[in-house]
């Protein structure tokens, strides 16, 4: 299946980036009364597959960072028995 989307990064686009105007609009807009987003994808089954491949990108990175950091624990307790 081709994406178009990077899996690597933390997040990945669902919907279209504001305009200028849009984005200054945001600044004044407190209560969040104009903003409205406009989902880019072309269908619910591609909105879910992306975020649940990201949501689970991330649990495998933070797997990994606990193993590093475990392991650098254990190395260090090893060093100074």
């Amino acid at each position: 299946m081709g994406t178009n989307f990077d899996v690597g990064s933390d997040t990945f686009i669902l919907f279209s980036p504001p305009t200028f105007v849009e984005g200054l609009a945001a600044l004044v807009d407190v209560i969040g009364a104009s903003i409205s987003y406009k989902n880019v994808s072309p269908n619910e089954s591609l909105v879910d597959y992306r975020a649940i491949t990201s949501d689970w990108h991330a649990v495998g990175e933070d797997l990994r960072a606990a193993i590093k950091e475990y392991r650098q624990l254990l190395e260090a307790q090893l060093i100074t028995e």
